[in-house]
Parts: C-alpha cells; structure tokens; sequence
C-alpha cells in the first residue's frame, strides 16, 4: 500500500495520504520499520499543499 500512495503522489495527494495511513498501520501491527508508509502520507501532504499553493496563485494572476 505505502509504495501504491508513493505513485499516487501525483494524480492524487489525498489517496497517497489515506493509504500511507493504512500501510503505517498494517506495518505497526507487523512489528516492521513504517518509514515508507511515512514517505507516503508525508510525500501526499507536501503534495496537496504544494497543488493548493499553485491553484490559489494561478486564480489571483487571471
């Protein structure tokens, strides 16, 4: 899952958050490093506030 919202870092920064989440918990339950489930909901937060910050600023230059 976590290398699934990596890939969807680009189409969809919300889906990468969300199954960042879900790898993050699935590899707690594991007892295994979660630092590529991290990557993934870090990467689609950086994402969407990155996509918000260019829409705001393409509105205000029409």
């Amino acid at each position: 899952m976590s290398i699934i919202g990596i890939v969807c870092w680009f189409c969809c920064p919300p889906a990468s958050i969300i199954l960042g989440f879900l790898a993050q918990g699935k590899f707690r339950e594991q007892g295994q490093s979660d630092t590529l489930a991290r990557v993934a909901w870090i990467g689609g937060i950086v994402l969407l506030v990155i996509s918000i910050i260019s829409t705001i600023v393409r509105l205000q230059n029409q």
